[in-house]
């Protein structure tokens, strides 16, 4: 998946599960109202973006074991340490 497909999607906040930007914006009603297809545990207003802060924050938790989903790598360029 290239970088600029990975930035026009959406990411459950629990799960993981991926829509893209323009499937939620489609959408004929409020994003709150419709829940995550796969866990229900969130609406598609608490969804990320790839490379956002709570990206990162899920990545780093998935890769100590502390949470379940798979996160997507974070980009490249945020992967290195910003002096």
């Amino acid at each position: 998946m290239s970088e600029e497909t990975k930035r026009k999607m959406l990411f459950c906040s629990i799960c993981d599960y991926a829509i893209s930007k323009l499937e939620r914006d489609r959408l004929n009603c409020r994003p709150d109202q419709v829940r995550c297809p796969r866990c229900h545990g969130c609406d598609y207003t608490q969804f990320y973006s790839y490379g956002s802060v709570t990206h990162i924050k899920r990545n780093e938790a998935w890769e100590c074991g502390e949470i379940e989903g798979a996160p997507l790598p974070f980009p490249a360029e945020q992967k290195e340490p910003h002096d």
